[in-house]
């Protein structure tokens, strides 16, 4: 998650609370889009109605569900659209927009780090080389933009790691993988790790993956990733990298111009009535976005997350 910022937020004042006023507002930095809705409690004393308007939230979820909107993706205008839609609904409901000025939608503009040419990893020794290729016998999670340092090699999971700071570990300590992350922890600058079944099933979608995380701009700033790349690799890389420990490798994962995307958080408030309800407030939120189109496919999100909007 994905990340982003964007969301709708609204108040009710509360039944039974003195002073209550109930004001949302919305600030997230991920890849989320949200929402909200909040339901006052009812008196037990007074005919009960029915809490929820059912035909109102099937009307949200085939709008925001149907294939008109194909999935809405982060930062696609297709989700853009989803946030004008909710904001005139909560028009329509009478709630007020929640940024200053009464305006309900908060622009929030993403940046995706993209490759400027597929990721590779060079491997030398003795006059042998090899050249592994993303997408093809490897993929990379986390990569610097280049690094190169000598290469060594780890088959017993027992073995100490005094000596990885640095360098690029072949981790081949049989088909668990889980020692891996000792290996980054003990300053390895990189791990190469056979890939698991699950990887290879989706092996495509992996090796399209940007190199880190959107980032919000002007927005809250994530702590950086931890340091070291994982690079999974084939069985047949693998058994091919085994002759070249010792070596020198070399990891090349070039940056080119930054995807920049716009989404947008919906906010919304109602305020209570009393003179210092600012002091209680009730934020509820749900997101909006979803995956979008992958291969073809809508993928709609009825329950992720257009039934919570």
């Amino acid at each position: 998650g994905n990340l982003s910022a964007h969301g709708v937020g609204l108040a009710w004042p509360i039944p039974g609370s003195p002073g209550a006023r109930v004001k949302s507002s919305l600030l997230v930095a991920g890849a989320v889009a949200l929402s909200a809705v909040f339901i006052p409690p009812q008196s037990t004393s007074a005919p009960r109605e029915a809490p929820v308007c059912a035909a109102c939230v099937k009307a949200t979820m085939d709008r925001l569900a149907g294939d008109d909107l194909r999935g809405r993706k982060c930062g696609s205008g297709d989700e853009n659209r989803a946030a004008h839609y909710l904001a005139d609904a909560l028009g329509d409901l009478g709630v007020k927009g929640g940024l200053p000025g009464g305006g309900y939608l908060q622009r929030v503009e993403l940046r995706t780090p993209t490759y400027a040419a597929a990721p590779a990893l060079e491997v030398a020794t003795a006059g042998m080389s090899l050249r592994l290729t993303q997408g093809a016998e490897m993929v990379v999670s986390g990569p610097p933009p280049s690094l190169e340092a000598p290469l060594v090699r780890i088959t017993d999971p027992l073995a100490p790691l005094d000596d990885v700071r640095g360098k690029i570990v072949i981790y081949d300590a049989g088909l668990n993988n889980a020692g891996a992350t000792g290996v980054l922890k003990a300053g390895a600058a990189a791990v190469v790790v056979r890939a698991p079944d699950v990887a290879l099933q989706h092996w495509s979608e992996l090796a399209a993956r940007p190199p880190g995380r959107p980032e919000v701009v002007d927005g809250v700033q994530r702590p950086p990733p931890a340091p070291g790349a994982t690079i999974f690799v084939t069985a047949d890389a693998m058994a091919q990298l085994a002759r070249f420990a010792g070596g020198e490798a070399k990891l090349s994962a070039p940056r080119g111009e930054p995807l920049v995307r716009t989404t947008y958080n919906v906010i919304g408030v109602r305020h209570g009535k009393m003179g210092d309800a600012d002091r209680h407030s009730v934020l509820l939120s749900a997101h909006y976005d979803h995956l979008g189109v992958r291969n073809g496919v809508i993928f709609h999100g009825a329950d992720d997350d257009a039934s919570g909007t």
